[in-house]
């Protein structure tokens, strides 16, 4: 029964992937317009400092948030996404985690030059 459920979870994960593969690139194009999108309706709204939702204790007043006008900055800059990623895209954690290897490599496989010697 134990190959049964290990088959069959691996049958899932395959299925599933695309669609992790699809909201990961989706999430990447909305989070490289991002900041943009913060630092555009921060100068239209005349803001110079902006907190996070978790370092606010209490809000009694909803004239300084600025949810609303970085998600019309986003929307403006980002009106629709691709929710089918190229082929062979990775998401960045990934592509970044095999860069890191390819230099740990790459650095431990260099050949000694004659300065090091």
């Amino acid at each position: 029964m134990n190959k049964l459920q290990e088959d069959a979870k691996a049958q899932i994960g395959k299925i599933i992937e695309p669609v992790r593969l699809s909201d990961a690139y989706v999430a990447e194009q909305i989070t490289d317009k991002r900041a943009q999108a913060v630092v555009a309706a921060m100068q239209k709204n005349n803001v110079g400092l902006l907190l996070s939702p978790e370092a606010v204790i209490n809000v009694t007043n909803q004239a300084y948030n600025l949810s609303p006008a970085i998600l019309a900055e986003l929307n403006a800059a980002l009106p629709s996404v691709q929710i089918v990623p190229p082929a062979g895209w990775l998401p960045r954690e990934v592509r970044e985690q095999q860069a890191q290897q390819q230099a740990a490599q790459g650095g431990a496989q260099q050949p000694a030059t004659a300065e090091s010697r």
